[in-house]
């Protein structure tokens, strides 16, 4: 388990600007509608699972789309780029 804290706008108002959230390890299983951490390009970003595609890999976005960069943005993610869930607070 790992704090991390909340930077951006992006999934608002599930989650706030500098909210602190727990995270655990990456899940065994990864389903539609989770909400994750992923390390893309050297950053760390949180966002929900929007699909799962077992050729392309992982689809993300932000619950507050228009303040959002994600799979819109760079595309589809392998899975092995998500590395946590959040588990604090429960969404």
């Amino acid at each position: 388990m790992r704090l991390r804290r909340v930077v951006g706008h992006s999934m608002a108002p599930t989650l706030k600007a500098d909210q602190i959230i727990i995270v655990s390890g990456r899940p065994k299983r990864l389903r539609e509608g989770q909400v994750v951490v992923v390390a893309r390009s050297g950053l760390e970003m949180v966002k929900r699972i929007h699909a799962i595609n077992p050729v392309k890999g992982v689809y993300i976005m932000g619950d507050n789309q228009a303040e959002s960069t994600d799979s819109r943005n760079f595309g589809w993610l392998d899975p092995d780029e998500v590395i946590g869930r959040v588990m604090w607070p429960r969404i």
